[in-house]
């Protein structure tokens, strides 16, 4: 019993810094599309809001995180979470 206990923990251990690292390299890959592209069409700042926590009338709490517009050369602003 306790083997297959071990096991299982082994097993969600590998599993968790496995989906870590998963998102880890997604999130560079993303960032360094979003350098590209913005360098591409020659991005620049042109808003910047910061995180806010939310507090409910019910004791929910959650958070809004803040974004930065970049306005590119197409005409379009993109808005990218800080």
């Amino acid at each position: 019993m306790a083997d297959k206990l071990v096991v299982a923990l082994v097993v969600l251990a590998l599993g968790v810094v496995g989906t870590i690292a998963l998102v880890v390299v997604i999130e560079a890959q993303e960032a360094e599309q979003w350098g590209k592209f913005s360098k591409a069409n020659h991005c620049h700042v042109v808003s910047v809001t910061s995180g806010s926590t939310i507090i409910a009338g019910n004791g929910q709490i959650g958070f809004v995180p803040g974004h930065t517009g970049w306005l590119c050369n197409d005409g379009v602003t993109y808005n990218r979470s800080n």
